[in-house]
């Protein structure tokens, strides 16, 4: 049982470096000579930290709200 998961577990992690690898080079060539792109990846930028920030608070929140119980 404990295998299969870790077995599941380490599949969708290989498959999820090989997709952002796979990215990393697509865009690579692109990233600073295109002003398209960096524009939309920009408008970007405050939702991804907002997302990481909400993230953490959440997972600090459960963590607090275990301790209490």
């Amino acid at each position: 049982m404990l295998s299969d998961i870790i077995e599941f577990l380490a599949t969708g992690i290989i498959a999820v470096i090989d997709a952002m690898g796979y990215a990393g080079v697509a865009l690579g060539n692109e990233w600073h000579s295109n002003p398209t792109l960096s524009t939309w990846l920009h408008r970007f930028d405050a939702l991804i930290i907002l997302a990481i920030l909400g993230l953490g608070g959440l997972f600090l929140w459960h963590k607090l709200h275990k301790q209490k119980a």
